[in-house]
């Protein structure tokens, strides 16, 4: 038995198979606010941005390598060599600038609300969980991986000095 149109249009099952003016002017996409909206849901709390990110990764990165720079600066105060008043001068330097950016790392994260906690710690692996708006995440920093970002942090700051 086959139905054709003018029998579909009788029936009425057409009308809502066509997209009303407003429809026809809307973006075929949504953000997850206006479909929670529509829904009359709550909408969820998004995501961490991609600064949100790079601020976590600051907040875990700097404490290691200022840890590394203050160990450093102690071997130099301890060696007796002609040019260690520089070397001292420099490190000292390098560390209050670290300091500094810690403390606006970490003052940042406490305004958006955002928590980072170490999770757990297995060979060369360190897990970090966060919770931001009220999303859960987390990220993993490799050994490697933060050898090679902190000494780049760690070169950054002294090339900071000679500018």
């Amino acid at each position: 038995m086959t139905v054709n149109s003018k029998q579909l249009m009788d029936n009425g099952y057409s009308d809502c198979l066509k997209p009303t003016a407003s429809e026809l002017h809307e973006p075929a996409w949504h953000t997850e606010y206006e479909i929670a909206a529509s829904n009359g849901w709550p909408p969820a709390p998004p995501a961490a941005t991609h600064d949100e990110l790079q601020m976590m990764h600051d907040s875990v990165l700097l404490p290691m390598a200022y840890s590394i720079v203050e160990k450093n600066l102690t071997e130099i105060e301890s060696r007796a060599r002609s040019l260690r008043p520089l070397f001292v001068k420099a490190t000292t330097i390098v560390l209050t600038q670290m300091r500094t950016d810690l403390a606006a790392t970490q003052q940042a994260l406490d305004q958006a609300g955002i928590v980072v906690h170490e999770e757990e710690h297995t060979e060369g692996i360190i897990l970090f969980r966060y919770t931001c708006r009220g999303n859960d995440g987390g990220f993993a920093i490799t050994r490697e991986y933060a050898r090679k970002n902190i000494g780049s942090l760690i070169s950054k700051y002294i090339n900071s000095i000679f500018r």
